[in-house]
């Protein structure tokens, strides 16, 4: 059983994952599609989604100086404590106490 953890953030995100999970289920196995940043909170969901959609189509120079700046030299230069940070991210802006595995269990039932 796979968990593919997305984002419908405007980007293809999900479009890219339904088409992993197809691939997975037609393969014998048993994929599902959790968009996390809606599992979080909805309303930081909506924020990302707004924020990306308004950047990258009114200032796409914009959003490439922030995409390649946060999601590419900092995850190049500092990968593990970028991951760290990103997820507390995450989980400051929660309504929830986010436990990764508890949700993959009760998504996935193993």
């Amino acid at each position: 059983k796979v968990v593919i953890l997305s984002a419908s953030t405007g980007g293809g995100h999900m479009s890219a994952a339904n088409a992993l999970k197809d691939y997975i289920d037609s393969n014998g196995s048993q994929a599902v599609v959790i968009d996390a940043i809606e599992y979080i909170s909805p309303l930081l969901n909506k924020t990302v989604t707004e924020v990306y959609e308004y950047v990258a189509t009114k200032n796409p120079i914009l959003w490439k100086m922030m995409y390649k700046f946060l999601f590419w030299y900092c995850a190049q230069i500092f990968p593990h404590k970028f991951r760290i940070i990103f997820f507390h991210l995450l989980s400051y802006f929660s309504c929830k106490n986010i436990s990764w595995q508890k949700l993959i269990n009760e998504t996935v039932h193993i």
